[in-house]
C-alpha cells in the first residue's frame, strides 16, 4: 500500500504528480481485482472438489462385471414376481377400548386397607377442598 494523503496535500501537489498517483492507484485497484478473481476461482475448485460428485467413478476395465453382485435381488424379485398384499390386508383398523376394562381388571387383585393415625397438630390442619366435585384433603406446608 501507498502512502495516505490528505485533502490539503492532494491540493497542494501539481498536474503530473496527481497524473502519476491516479494511474498508480489503477495499477493497484486492477492488481487486486486480479488477486480476487484468482481466490474465487480457488475457492470454487475446493468446494467443487471438496462437495463436488464422487471421485468414485467405474472403471472400463470392470465392464460391469462386479455391478451384477449388486442387482442380483433385482433379479431374483423379478424372477419370482412376488404380489405385495394390499392396504386393507395391512392395515387393521384399531378398536375402541372398552368401558369399564379398568375395574374388570383390578377386581381379581387383593386390597389391602392401612389406617394411618395423626397427630393433633396435622388432624386439626387438614383442609377440607372441593374441586369439579370431588372433595380431597389439603394438607399445608409444614412452617
Amino acid at each position: 500500500m501507498g502512502k495516505k494523503y490528505t485533502e490539503d496535500e492532494l491540493k497542494s501537489c501539481s498536474k503530473e504528480a496527481l497524473i502519476t498517483l491516479l494511474l498508480s492507484m489503477q495499477d493497484q485497484v486492477e492488481r487486486l481485482n486480479k488477486n480476487m478473481e484468482n481466490l474465487i476461482e480457488q475457492i470454487a475448485m475446493a468446494n467443487q472438489q471438496r462437495f463436488g460428485r464422487s471421485s468414485e467413478k467405474l472403471d472400463d476395465t470392470m465392464n460391469g462385471e462386479q455391478l451384477h453382485l449388486f442387482n442380483e435381488a433385482d433379479k431374483l424379485t423379478e424372477a419370482l414376481c412376488v404380489l405385495e398384499p394390499e392396504l386393507e390386508d395391512i392395515c387393521k383398523p384399531k378398536s375402541r377400548k372398552k368401558k369399564g376394562k379398568r375395574e374388570e381388571d383390578l377386581k381379581d387383585l387383593p386390597i389391602t386397607i392401612i389406617n394411618h393415625e395423626l397427630t393433633a397438630w396435622i388432624s386439626s390442619s387438614v383442609l377440607s377442598v372441593r374441586s369439579h366435585g370431588k372433595s380431597r384433603s389439603v394438607l399445608p406446608k409444614c412452617p
